[in-house]
């Protein structure tokens, strides 16, 4: 039987190792430029990066409360580097 997170309606995938949350929701160098450009808080920057991220991989915009804490702080701390 095909996962969830595998169908036509993707989902995430809440055992994820930190190798496969590192290659699917490293923003790249190209998105970091654009994250530095944007002229509001960190916080915000942050959450714009998370939001694309999410939505590259899933194909929508996830409510913030169902994006895993994992990806939420990968993502805090590739940006931070």
């Amino acid at each position: 039987m095909v996962a969830i997170h595998e169908t036509a309606y993707p989902r995430f995938k809440y055992s994820s190792t930190k190798p496969e949350i590192r290659s699917l929701y490293s923003p790249t160098e190209a998105e970091q430029r654009w994250r530095r450009s944007r002229k509001v808080d960190h916080e915000l920057q942050q959450a714009h990066i998370v939001y694309l991220k999410c939505f590259q991989r899933l194909g929508y915009f996830p409510a913030y409360s169902d994006i895993p804490r994992s990806v939420r702080e990968h993502i805090a701390e590739s940006i931070t580097q």
